[in-house]
């Protein structure tokens, strides 16, 4: 999955030790980790809502985007849900503006923030990730072209598409087929401009992700 910026979510300690972190990690080299060791030496850890950025290590992409959501507390909902869109708003935000080697970053690859071990309920985080993005393109101040919302499992995948429904225009959708590591799954239809897609994160670990993809505008 080409994209220009790949969003990791992240701990403050930018300690990548399982779930989609570990997987980058697997699938860019151990590079990602020292840099990442490095820049927390350097700075100290990241604060919840808050972004860091490091090399790409071997991933189509040009930097990783490591995004510190907030660990979901049933009992401070409203702030967990604030800490999570100023988490995606950042990522997005940084990729927007970012020009790398004299070229604008056009795309972004952002999975469901705090949706795995930091246990925010996967119906909320989605709505919420949706509730930031939209904003955001309709200010018409994105320069991103591209935006892929990634998650591993199918229903989650499901719980994206339903939470774009109330955002989008109907439209219909073709699915281009690429070559291999993608794997194209047609799941178009007449109320999402989205397709949703299959990739193969890395060689070693065959699980593949799923995300939705579609283009602002």
């Amino acid at each position: 999955m080409p994209v220009g910026a790949v969003v990791n979510p992240a701990d403050g300690h930018l300690r990548h030790n399982g779930g989609l972190a570990a997987r980058i990690v697997r699938a860019g080299s151990e590079s990602i980790q020292r840099d990442s060791d490095t820049l927390v030496r350097s700075q100290g850890p990241v604060q919840p809502g808050r972004i860091a950025i490091t090399g790409p290590g071997n991933l189509p992409c040009r930097l990783i985007i490591h995004a510190v959501g907030p660990i979901y507390d049933y009992n401070q909902h409203d702030t967990s849900c604030r800490v999570l869109r100023e988490a995606v708003k950042a990522a997005i935000q940084h990729a927007s503006r970012t020009s790398h080697a004299q070229m604008p970053l056009r795309s972004i690859a952002l999975p469901t923030i705090s949706a795995g071990v930091f246990e925010f309920p996967i119906q909320a985080c989605a709505t919420e990730i949706v509730k930031t993005i939209m904003p955001l393109i309709h200010s018409q101040t994105l320069n991103l072209q591209e935006i892929c919302l990634v998650r591993g499992l199918e229903a989650t995948v499901k719980v994206l598409r339903d939470a774009l429904k109330g955002y989008v225009r109907p439209s219909k959708t073709t699915t281009t087929h690429r070559t291999l590591p993608v794997i194209v799954e047609d799941a178009s239809d007449d109320h999402v401009p989205v397709r949703t897609q299959k990739v193969i994160l890395d060689k070693e670990d065959p699980e593949p992700f799923m995300y939705i993809k579609f283009t602002p505008g």
